[in-house]
């Protein structure tokens, strides 16, 4: 079918296979259901990245002794081979929760490699005092 406006002419085709219409791909949208768990999908593979997100809420008057301590302590993590995680970042908030550190790590290799980071951590001697100090 050619349609004509004015000056313009378009062509229009019409599919005779209602299953397969172009009117009919705007309103049906067939979804497959999961078949893997929510966790699994996130981190299918142990080569693949997992993001954490911290968020720390620190009194008024002690966010520049935070982030003097923070400065001293998350890059060593960061930059030790024998971590199998990296800063991303790391900010304070001006707008919505005021006085809140964040810091985003990525750990390479998904969970197993979260649990392997978690379980060295629970060792490291200077990341312990750093969690005292932090939580005066």
């Amino acid at each position: 079918m050619v349609c004509c406006l004015g000056s313009s002419c378009c062509e229009i085709f019409y599919s005779k296979d209602s299953e397969g219409s172009w009117f009919r791909s705007l309103f049906v949208h067939k979804v497959d259901p999961r078949k893997d768990a929510h966790s699994t999908l996130l981190s299918k593979k142990e080569t693949s990245n997992l993001y954490k997100i911290q968020f720390h809420n620190v009194k008024p008057e002690c966010l520049d002794a935070y982030n003097s301590l923070t400065e001293a302590v998350l890059p060593k993590l960061h930059l030790d081979e024998d971590y199998p995680c990296s800063l991303v970042g790391n900010w304070n908030t001006w707008y919505g929760e005021q006085d809140q550190a964040v810091h985003l790590w990525r750990f390479s290799g998904g969970y197993p490699a979260l649990m392997d980071c978690m379980n060295k951590l629970k060792n490291n001697k200077e990341y312990l005092e750093f969690r005292k100090e932090r939580s005066k």
